[in-house]
């Protein structure tokens, strides 16, 4: 500020570089400005992590915690767990597709699990996360039947933390519940604790096929 021409106070010391920067902000600010802004915003990309960087360690920090502490799981939102469920599917190995909000064609999470046959099995995972004490009931379960149908599915998995209707539990016939399976929020923990289990060690990646998928629901 010194070296300023219309500067009429004391002279305080400088360099040969700053009267160099200065006569640059003087003949060009514009050009000089946007020139600091590149070389603050690329200092800080160097040092901080992306927004999916930051969303994905958040995801693993929240499978830890409802895997220790269960009653956790309830204190998500509806979106924040079905990023846990992605992160802990993707995390036993298996290839997960989380669908966009509001536009999920009817499941939240596609999983993809190739045999070593070389043949593909996809399954269809639909989320409910509400509060008591509305439970899901025929119709949910109903239209995910339709979905998985309509996309070729190897199965579904509804999935509700807040449980199931009895009338849904009985009126289920055999072929339809082979084709989608029900999980409440155990099964989730217990998804949550094999992931846990898995990176309580070595970060190494596992392949799993759909019984662990499928294990303790009904």
């Amino acid at each position: 500020m010194t070296n300023l021409p219309e500067y009429e106070g004391r002279a305080t010391r400088g360099g040969r570089i700053d009267q160099l920067v200065l006569r640059d902000f003087l003949e060009n600010e514009y050009k000089m400005h946007f020139e600091a802004e590149r070389i603050a915003a690329s200092a800080i990309q160097a040092i901080a992590p992306s927004v999916a960087e930051v969303m994905r360690t958040a995801a693993r920090l929240l499978v830890r915690a409802i895997a220790a502490c269960p009653e956790e799981l309830f204190a998500l939102e509806w979106r924040d767990l079905e990023r846990v469920l992605y992160e802990t599917l993707d995390g036993l190995g298996y290839e997960v597709i989380l669908t966009r909000p509001g536009k999920d064609g009817g499941f939240d999470l596609q999983v993809v699990h190739r045999r070593q046959d070389g043949g593909i099995e996809t399954y269809l995972i639909e989320v409910k996360h509400w509060a008591l004490p509305a439970k899901v009931g025929t119709g949910e379960f109903e239209y995910l039947f339709e979905v998985v149908l309509r996309e070729g599915a190897s199965g579904g998995l509804l999935l509700s933390t807040s449980g199931f209707r009895t009338s849904l539990l009985r009126s289920r016939t055999r072929i339809r519940r082979k084709e989608v399976r029900l999980g409440s929020a155990p099964k989730i923990i217990q998804l949550c604790r094999s992931y846990e289990q898995v990176y309580g060690g070595p970060w190494i990646a596992r392949s799993v096929g759909p019984e662990l998928l499928f294990q303790d629901t009904f």
